[in-house]
């Protein structure tokens, strides 16, 4: 599915800013992606305690869905003990499902992987990412979104206009996570605060290691 750059501007915005939103497990094995409990090392329990069985295509990580096309790394993040996160944004083939925006976040380990955040199944980026990665993979996220956009005044102004039209449609303000607002301001973009909540998620890490 190829998707016109200004549209996928919007859905990026509209949907990776907030990256907060939960579905059920089972959406997730609808999708085709099979969950099986993850038995590495226990060293690793962030690196996903479940691991995907179903491998997607040869040319993308097995930690990816199966069926998707135009699959880029966006973001990379080597935390304190050398283990690196990628985040992953793709699409669906067109004979599948695809809302228009996806995004995953996996940890590679040697030639093993794990997935570390999915929209789908977390709660929260920080779930088992800790918060120092979350943030700048965060960055990095927006970071392309800006190059996408054209730069930081263009994606200013998209994403201003994006949460004001949120802000007044019945859902009300979008709402942001901590750690969007601290990689946006980081990169210098102010936000109106009128035009958001905000939910504090910097101390969801559920592992001390």
């Amino acid at each position: 599915m190829r998707i016109r750059p200004k549209l996928f501007i919007f859905i990026f915005i509209a949907a990776a800013l907030v990256m907060v939103g939960f579905h059920s497990l089972t959406k997730a094995i609808e999708a085709d992606v099979n969950w099986l409990p993850y038995s590495g090392s226990d060293s690793l329990p962030e690196a996903e305690l479940v691991a995907s069985t179903v491998g997607s295509d040869s040319d993308y990580p097995s930690c990816l869905p199966p069926l998707i096309e135009d699959a880029q790394m966006i973001a990379e993040q080597i935390d304190k003990r050398g283990y690196t996160y990628e985040m992953w944004r793709y699409s669906y083939r067109e004979d599948y499902h695809d809302d228009g925006f996806n995004v995953r976040i996996i940890l590679m380990f040697g030639d093993a992987c794990g997935i570390a955040y999915d929209p789908q199944i977390d709660a929260a980026i920080t779930d088992r990412i800790q918060l120092g990665s979350a943030r700048a993979l965060t960055r990095q996220m927006y970071e392309y979104l800006i190059d996408l956009a054209g730069g930081v005044d263009t994606f200013r102004d998209s994403l201003v206009a994006s949460l004001s039209r949120e802000r007044r449609s019945p859902h009300g303000p979008v709402e942001l996570t901590s750690v969007n607002i601290w990689a946006l301001a980081d990169l210098g973009i102010e936000v109106p605060e009128a035009l958001y909540t905000v939910r504090d998620i910097d101390h969801e890490y559920q592992y001390n290691n």
